[in-house]
């Protein structure tokens, strides 16, 4: 759990205030959809046991795994309601005409809406991939779907130590 716990305490310290948690729980989704809408088109596919493997289903798949690594019943339950949907969506959207530049135009608007008003106007910080990009990319995807579990009543005890962490971070970065 420590580990999960020092991946979103990264992250969770640039997503305090709600609207901007709310603004990020629709549009990363969004944007990881659009990311699979462009790699619908290269052009690698195989077959694994009846099963067609190609791109949005290795990135997805590479996502999901390292989520289950941090946290099996979240990374599986992200794999299943999350990504795999997600897959399913733009692979069939590929074909509608002009796909790439639909997927480009919401992808933009998406990362519109997270900075600015979802940073600057709500948060009033930058946003997390300003310090780490890597890591922000990484983790975006697990914090908003925690969130929804944490919602749900998933591990309390996580939520309670990642909460009282991201307090005295927030603490000292204020004091420093």
């Amino acid at each position: 759990m420590s580990k999960l716990i020092d991946q979103l305490e990264f992250y969770a310290q640039y997503h305090r205030n709600p609207v901007n948690k709310a603004i990020h729980f629709f549009f990363i989704p969004t944007i990881f959809w659009s990311v699979l809408v462009w790699v619908s088109f290269i052009p690698i596919a195989f077959d694994v046991f009846g099963f067609q493997i190609n791109a949005p289903i290795l990135l997805a798949a590479s996502y999901s795994l390292f989520y289950t690594t941090l946290d099996p019943l979240a990374g599986l339950s992200w794999a299943a309601l999350v990504a795999y949907p997600l897959c399913k969506a733009a692979l069939a959207f590929a074909s509608v005409p002009n796909a790439l530049a639909w997927a480009a135009g919401l992808h933009v608007f998406s990362w519109y809406m997270q900075i600015h008003p979802g940073h600057a106007i709500f948060e009033k910080r930058k946003p997390a991939l300003m310090d780490s990009l890597v890591q922000a990319f990484a983790t975006a995807p697990l914090f908003v779907w925690l969130e929804l579990l944490f919602l749900l009543g998933y591990q309390r005890g996580m939520q309670q130590e990642l909460d009282k962490r991201v307090e005295a971070a927030v603490s000292r970065r204020k004091a420093s």
